[in-house]
């Protein structure tokens, strides 16, 4: 995983994980409870922005985000903030935090083999 950077924010009191993905990997959510699992992908929608799609137990939610901008899905009362920080031609630089308390595993499917990031 030689392109994801640990970062902490002191400001913002949680740790982040950058990592560059490409438009087709989806982002798979998951807690420590089975509630606490979803699917999320961000596909181009026009101009800057990036149409976001969280798929949960059966229910699926959209936002038009921009680079910049937050995305916060909260599960059963845990939190992941992901935050698109860059928009390349054919990927996105994202970025995963959480406040203290919020514990998932991210995992970035596509066709490549899976990575997972570990948060605690």
């Amino acid at each position: 995983m030689d392109n994801v950077v640990q970062l902490w924010n002191a400001r913002q009191s949680r740790r982040l994980s950058r990592h560059w993905i490409d438009y087709s990997e989806r982002i798979v959510i998951l807690g420590e409870r089975f509630d606490e699992a979803g699917v999320l992908s961000m596909t181009p929608s026009g101009g800057n922005t990036l149409l976001a799609r969280l798929s949960v137990i059966g229910d699926e939610f959209e936002e038009i985000v921009t680079p910049g901008e937050d995305v916060t899905v909260r599960l059963q009362g845990a939190e992941l903030v992901v935050s698109v920080r860059a928009v390349e031609q054919d990927r996105m630089l994202v970025e995963f935090g959480m406040p203290p308390g919020s514990r998932f595993r991210i995992r970035l499917d596509s066709e490549q083999p899976a990575e997972t990031l570990h948060f605690a």
